[in-house]
């Protein structure tokens, strides 16, 4: 009996190592997605630029969804909104990273023993696996949902839900080629007041900074300046809880 756990314990650390020598042995990102079974689906729309990127690009980080991401989820796959331009491999702390496409953000969260990424619309993905590429000095996360492409302001209230805030901002214009920070309620904070009596400027002035402040970055008693002047200070009421207050 001794004799024959060991020989499973045996044959259970070759498999092991075997596994772990099949992904050292890649050189790349590509090559690693070329040989996962679990990324079929997502090798097959990576178009030729994304595929060189993915080949020759050193110190990145890529987010690639699984098959049954692409089964469950009907939103439209752009391989370099999964990409950041940096080797990222520690989520001890919630942050935002700059992906290589059109400058947008993803937050990369650990709760719960759990790695998460949120996206546009503020759709989130679990990380089921991580495998770092030591040849490139790189790393591919598996997670299990596609990453939303931020679109323009509108169309993501709109997927938020946030429709009365959506039909004020709608009737107003924000200044264009600058960032901003909007601080956007949500319906049940407009209570019964309907939104066409507060004016076309509340919302697009007073709930708007003058500049990128994301909330890494926020700090206890931090002052912002709207477009319209207004000052407002972030209070940090206890962990991931804040408000804003005159």
């Amino acid at each position: 009996m001794l004799y024959i756990t060991q020989l499973l314990l045996f044959v259970f650390w070759i498999g092991l190592v075997q596994g772990q020598q099949h992904y050292i042995s890649q050189t790349n990102v590509m090559d690693l997605l070329q040989n996962l079974p679990e990324t079929k689906t997502l090798i097959s729309l990576l178009n030729h630029d994304a595929q060189t990127y993915l080949t020759d690009q050193q110190n990145i980080t890529f987010f690639a969804p699984n098959n049954n991401a692409f089964k469950e989820n009907s939103v439209e796959f752009n391989s370099f909104y999964h990409t950041l331009p940096v080797y990222h491999l520690d989520w001890n702390m919630t942050l935002f990273e700059s992906t290589s496409y059109n400058k947008s953000l993803l937050k990369l969260s650990f709760n719960n023993q759990q790695k998460t990424v949120e996206s546009g619309m503020m759709l989130y993905a679990n990380v089921l696996k991580t495998i770092p590429i030591g040849h490139q000095n790189s790393v591919v996360h598996i997670i299990d949902k596609i990453l939303a492409t931020p679109s323009d302001i509108i169309t993501t209230l709109t997927g938020l839900g946030f429709t009365k805030a959506k039909d004020m901002l709608g009737s107003t214009s924000l200044p264009l080629n600058q960032q901003l920070t909007l601080f956007v309620p949500n319906n049940q904070a407009f209570g019964t007041v309907d939104p066409a009596t507060l004016g076309d400027d509340l919302l697009s002035q007073a709930h708007v900074s003058d500049k990128l402040v994301t909330s890494n970055l926020w700090t206890n008693k931090m002052m912002l300046t709207s477009l319209n002047g207004f000052k407002m200070t972030l209070i940090e009421k206890s962990k991931n809880d804040w408000q804003g207050k005159p």
